[in-house]
């Protein structure tokens, strides 16, 4: 039903996009006669025939503007749609050097009639000077000024127009750094790792087997390895074993949490829209052949899905708050312990699951990602993962960068796990305030998510924010480095914990009278008509939600009290709308659906879906990275390369969880249960068997 619901909604938005858009129309002779977005010399055939002397430059280029060429009056026309539209006076070029060298060796004396100088100060915020590329400097005085002259040559004699050119970088066959400690100490990193996980594995083997031989019974694979051990050295010592945490992974969900089931499925669609998004930018982060495709693409309301998918990560916090309500509250149910006690578990419990996949994928890109492949723009990403993990790990190991600004992010996709881990921290403290004041719990959930709304507002209006996140064509050419205009919505609206609080509260609201909710009724929802139509909106609600976006590209909204209002209040609906979603299925509302939503595959995919997320920016940028020309952009393009990228990343993952995330929340488990509820629970024992022994009975005048 949604499937259909969805196609039938896009098929009559892509009917209406005429009508809703024809306030603009494009003119594709003018079009044409525009300079080419990106242009790069064969990058193969330069360093096939020139070999080690061999040197090719990504070169960003400014055209100097001239009132007098029509040309030019088209490009400042097309360029002025800002929101819609790439900056055609802004060029990328790739530039075979020694072809360069040779064509003005053949002009002479008349080659410095191509060179351009600097105009506007133009230098200043063309090119990236933070990024420490290999001999830049040497470079970039050498080199400059001839490859400014070839790249004019070629526009003065097609368009009659001149451009100041800059030089990024330049590469040759040769590696751009030296292996350093660090290099080597990530491969020393990686063969311990491997070293502990295959001993752990055949240590876990071999107790099976020995096991076998002292009680000479057969004991089956997945009962054996679905057992913790006797003792906490051997709990420890089979942490890594692959046998083991496979079967954490595949293991089936307990009784008692099994109506939450669909949480996975709902988690695995959610990553691959996430991932579609995402292969989508990651297609406008390197030159590409047919800029037009998305130009035109931002003028349908159909693109908005994408455009305006950014709040789909909405769901994951919500996710979160509803499933940290859930566990701390089934825990506490379960448990005697203090607040303050659970509060710091908790707090370690995040650290302990985000941080060694996070420290291990920030080393991979501070040292050997770099080494992998090679191309015109493969340094564009590569040199600076490495440049910026070296410089600001720090920002994510402490979960902190999604508010620590900087030119130099790494993996900019981790900002999800700092505000995630904060949220966190808000949700548990309020929760256990809840649970200490149950009388004011009510006026403590819903005044939080009341008090998160004004900060929003507040927000918006003090940072002049337009209602939702907008994500321009140019902005995003450069998404991955620092671009002020890109820089201004990540830090400002998109980032920020308290921008992402409203739907993680309405989530653990939900999750907290859910779970009462259940206590008291079981898992047998109150078929009521009316909450059976709110569901049935709920989904199509999400879709519409995106489509919103179309008013603020098409047209400009006064930036103020009411639109800081709209923004804040598209900031909250979500949660709502998921959560009548989540309880409909649930209780199982419909047919088709909570059907779709509770396959016995969607528990391990669900299970690597942090993995996935930590891991699919990497695999997506090596992916379209090394390309070694412009890639043409189209939808079957990005469809293929998101299946591509999902499905390698879920390889990679599952690397990850079984290696690193596992075993870290294994060994974490074992230490708490093992060195601090046991002997507790042993001393409590020990003192009601105490007391129980200096009870006395007179049964002298009992009478039978």
């Amino acid at each position: 039903m949604i499937i259909f619901a969805y196609i039938a909604l896009t098929c009559v938005l892509n009917s209406a996009s005429g009508f809703i858009f024809s306030n603009y129309k494009f003119n594709a002779k003018n079009y044409f006669t525009m300079p080419k977005l990106n242009e790069f010399d064969d990058y193969e055939e330069c360093m096939d025939i020139y070999q080690n002397d061999g040197k090719y430059c990504y070169v960003k280029s400014v055209i100097k503007p001239d009132a007098s060429s029509q040309t030019y009056l088209n490009i400042a026309e097309f360029s002025s749609i800002k929101k819609q539209h790439f900056r055609h006076d802004r060029l990328t070029r790739g530039v075979c050097l020694n072809k360069c060298v040779e064509l003005m060796g053949r002009l002479n004396i008349n080659a410095a009639y191509y060179y351009q100088p600097d105009f506007d100060n133009i230098e200043a915020n063309l090119t990236f000077k933070f990024i420490n590329f290999a001999n830049y400097d040497e470079d970039h005085a050498k080199y400059n000024e001839i490859i400014n002259q070839c790249i004019n040559y070629k526009l003065k004699n097609e368009h009659n127009l001149t451009a100041y050119s800059s030089i990024e970088y330049c590469r040759n066959k040769k590696p751009m750094f030296d292996v350093d400690d660090l290099d080597i100490g990530f491969v020393c990193l990686l063969g311990v790792l491997l070293t502990i996980v295959c001993i752990s594995s055949y240590y876990d083997s071999r107790l099976k087997i020995t096991y076998e031989k002292l009680t000479d019974i057969k004991i089956e694979s997945d009962v054996y390895y679905k057992q913790p051990l006797s003792t906490l050295f051997h709990q420890l010592s089979v942490s890594f074993s692959v046998y083991r945490n496979w079967y954490v992974l595949s293991s089936p969900v307990k009784a008692e949490s099994r109506d939450l089931r669909a949480i996975s499925a709902i988690r695995i669609w959610t990553m691959i829209a996430i991932i579609y998004g995402h292969a989508t930018w990651f297609s406008l982060a390197v030159p590409i052949q047919n800029p037009i495709f998305i130009e035109k693409s931002y003028h349908l309301m159909r693109s908005m899905l994408v455009v305006n998918g950014g709040n789909l990560v909405q769901t994951f916090f919500f996710i979160s708050g509803f499933l940290n309500s859930f566990t701390i509250l089934s825990y506490v149910d379960k448990n005697r312990i203090k607040r303050i006690t659970l509060f710091i578990r908790a707090i370690i419990y995040r650290i302990i699951r985000f941080v060694p996949v996070l420290l291990f994928l920030s080393l991979l890109h501070a040292t050997w990602l770099h080494r992998f492949d090679d191309g015109p723009y493969w340094d564009k990403f590569t040199v600076y993962e490495r440049q910026s993990c070296r410089k600001n790990i720090w920002t994510n190991l402490l979960l902190i960068n999604n508010y620590v600004r900087s030119d130099m992010r790494c993996m900019i996709h981790t900002w999800y796990l700092a505000t995630d881990f904060q949220l966190g921290i808000i949700g548990t403290a309020l929760l256990l305030t809840c649970l200490k004041y149950p009388k004011r719990k009510n006026v403590l959930l819903f005044g939080s998510i009341i008090v998160s709304f004004i900060i929003a507002v507040i927000h918006f209006y003090v940072y002049e924010l337009e209602p939702i996140l907008m994500l321009p064509p140019e902005n995003l050419r450069n998404q991955m480095l620092g671009n002020p205009e890109y820089d201004k919505y990540f830090y400002d609206f998109h980032a920020p914990t308290h921008l992402n609080t409203g739907n993680y509260l309405i989530g653990l609201v939900i999750g907290y009278f859910y779970y009462q909710y259940k206590q008291t009724n079981g898992t047998t929802g109150n078929q009521s008509a009316l909450f059976n139509i709110l569901w049935h909106c709920s989904y199509l609600l999400t879709f519409i939600l995106c489509f919103i976006g179309f008013y603020f590209y098409e047209y400009n909204m006064e930036l103020g009290f009411l639109s800081a209002l709209l923004g804040a209040l598209l900031k909250h609906v979500y949660g709502p709308i998921i959560g009548a979603l989540f309880i409909g299925i649930f209780y199982r509302y419909g047919w088709v659906i909570p059907k779709m939503f509770n396959y016995g595959l969607y528990r391990i995919l669900g299970r690597l879906s942090f993995s996935v997320y930590m891991v699919h920016l990497t695999i997506g940028c090596l992916i379209i990275m090394k390309n070694k020309y412009p890639i043409e952009t189209n939808n079957s393009m990005i469809t293929s390369f998101t299946g591509t990228v999902y499905m390698l990343s879920h390889a990679a993952a599952l690397f990850l969880a079984i290696c690193i995330e596992v075993p870290a929340h294994a060994i974490f488990k074992t230490i708490v249960t093992e060195l601090i509820d046991k002997p507790k629970t042993t001393k409590k024992l020990e003192k009601f068997n105490e007391s129980s022994s200096k009870i006395k009975v007179d049964f002298s005048s009992t009478k039978l």
